[in-house]
């Protein structure tokens, strides 16, 4: 009969298993990470609408521009911001 018990990783395994998930993905992210970024509801995006950007009529929060860079985006890749807006990418 086979043994279905999971094996316990040493830090150094998980950290090594972590690398290769990230070099397997197409954008860096852990499966883990990518789960995070990418639910359904976000309910941590606040709204930019105060102070210097109140007179600007599209102002996005810079967590959304962050969240969607992280996600579509690998480190080091360059990121257009065709409508420049407030400047905040």
């Amino acid at each position: 009969m086979k043994d279905f018990t999971p094996k316990q990783l040493t830090p150094k395994q998980e950290k090594e298993k972590e690398e290769l998930q990230k070099q397997k993905s197409f954008n860096g992210l852990t499966a883990k990470e990518w789960a995070s970024l990418s639910k359904n509801v976000w309910n941590d995006v606040s709204s930019p609408r105060v102070g210097k950007h109140l007179d600007h009529g599209a102002t996005f929060p810079e967590k959304l521009a962050n969240r969607f860079i992280q996600m579509y985006s690998k480190e080091g890749d360059l990121v257009l911001d065709p409508f420049l807006g407030t400047g905040t990418t």
